[in-house]
């Protein structure tokens, strides 16, 4: 049985090739949030996850280009991620 995307998973299939593999998994997960959120803040949680997530971005993106960068960001996007598990936790 064959299977066909929406639409809308393509389109954020699209998006998500242009920017990294990273960011797949980002628009899987948030794909589902609810449109009436637009003027809703965001929690201190979210907002260390989006910090993260560029960080996880940009380390990504030097990787290729200038390793110690790279291993900078990745260690920044660490801390960052220590920091949500306290909040969590």
């Amino acid at each position: 049985m064959l299977s066909y995307a929406s639409p809308r998973e393509i389109s954020v299939f699209k998006i998500s090739q242009e920017l990294s593999p990273l960011s797949i998994v980002h628009f899987t997960v948030t794909k589902s949030k609810n449109m009436f959120g637009l003027f809703k803040k965001k929690s201190p949680v979210e907002k260390l996850q989006d910090d993260y997530k560029k960080l996880m971005e940009e380390s990504y993106r030097l990787s290729t280009s200038d390793r110690k960068a790279s291993d900078l960001k990745r260690a920044e996007a660490d801390e960052i991620l220590k920091q949500i598990e306290a909040i969590q936790n």
